[in-house]
Parts: structure tokens; sequence; C-alpha cells
């Protein structure tokens, strides 16, 4: 593998070949933690237009969930994503 370009991306998503040989060939997992994953949740409710904003959103983080994320769109549809973790480590 050549690499001539002054910025590269791989977008090969988090464990794939190109990117382990980048690791190992030019030594990119030394010296930093390893990969951490988390636990989300996606749920679409129905609002009562008369408590509904479109366009609003809602950002939280901290205790007990590491956030939480709440989007009106829509006529009357609200997005609430719950964010946990991380539970477990890539190693």
């Amino acid at each position: 593998m050549e690499l001539h370009a002054q910025c590269t991306v791989f977008a090969e998503g988090c464990h794939g070949s190109l990117a382990k040989q980048l690791f190992r060939r030019f030594g990119l997992r030394e010296n930093c933690e390893p990969q951490s994953y988390g636990i989300g949740l996606k749920e679409l409710w129905e609002v009562d237009p008369a408590l509904h904003r479109p366009g609003s959103v809602e950002h939280t983080v901290g205790w007990p969930l590491v956030g939480a994320l709440c989007v009106l769109f829509g006529m009357q549809l609200l997005m609430l994503m719950l964010l946990d973790g991380p539970f477990y480590v890539s190693v």
C-alpha cells in the first residue's frame, strides 16, 4: 500500500481491513486508548400539536446516561435518542 496524498480519509467502519493495515504499518494504535462503544436507543413519538415546536432540539449530558437528544420535526413528531456507555472496548 502506498499513500501519496497530504490527507487521506478512510471511511470503512471501525474494523475495516484497510484501517487494520494502516494501524499496523504506521503504528497508529500505539500510545492511545482502545476504541470504546456505547449503546443507543431511538424512538419516534407522535405528540399533541399544541405542545409541538417544529425544529426544537434539546440536548442533555450526564448521569445516569451519557446523553440524550430530543428533536421535534414534521407535523407532530418527536424523536428521542438515549445514549449510554461505554460498556466495553475493542482491544
